[in-house]
């Protein structure tokens, strides 16, 4: 017996705004990182084990952490061999932390999970022996710019690359190879 819930995994919100210090806490941590960035297809904490490498036993607290926090949430439901098994899925497809949470995101310690993710992420990706910016390669690109901005430039360079990044991460995602994209923009601290 399979149960589609109310919000089948099609009616996924495009973004989820953040903006309460409890759910970044909650992402903060690395093994919850990493689930939620593969819970953007449908998948069961069996599932998630086989992919991360860790038994599913170690990872039903850190599922619950997501879905009470509302970042990821229960999509299905089966009975097999008697017990319930869930299928999850982020909540939305684009997960966005407020503007408003700025000042405070440091002491949450999501910064540091970020980059210390990211870096494993890469290092794997770089075991791949075509050269960095082949179309063929893992690693597409890896760049690090300063930017000039006028204060009325800011909105225009976020607005075009957010629409960038939407365009290139719409449907349909068949005959498409996925990548992980991350972008930081921050003022250095001596520029005016």
């Amino acid at each position: 017996m399979s149960e589609q819930l109310a919000n089948p995994p099609d009616e996924q919100l495009e973004e989820l705004v953040v903006d309460d210090i409890e759910t970044i806490r909650a992402i903060a941590d690395p093994m919850r990182m990493r689930l939620h960035t593969e819970l953007d297809e449908p998948r069961t904490v069996k599932e998630l084990a086989r992919i991360v490498g860790v038994p599913q036993t170690r990872l039903y607290y850190h599922v619950k952490i997501l879905e009470r926090t509302g970042l990821i949430r229960v999509v299905s439901r089966r009975v097999v061999s008697g017990i319930e098994e869930r299928t999850y899925q982020t909540t939305a497809k684009s997960t966005t932390i407020s503007p408003a949470l700025g000042p405070r995101l440091a002491e949450t310690g999501a910064i540091k999970a970020t980059f210390d993710m990211l870096a494993s992420e890469v290092e794997l990706a770089l075991d791949d022996p075509a050269p960095i910016g082949d179309p063929d390669a893992s690693v597409i690109a890896l760049s690090m710019a300063n930017l000039y901005l006028r204060r009325d430039q800011v909105t225009e360079f976020q607005d075009r690359m957010f629409e960038l990044i939407s365009e290139y991460n719409a449907e349909p995602r068949d005959q498409k190879t996925e990548y992980q994209l991350f972008v930081e923009g921050h003022r250095r601290r001596n520029a005016s």
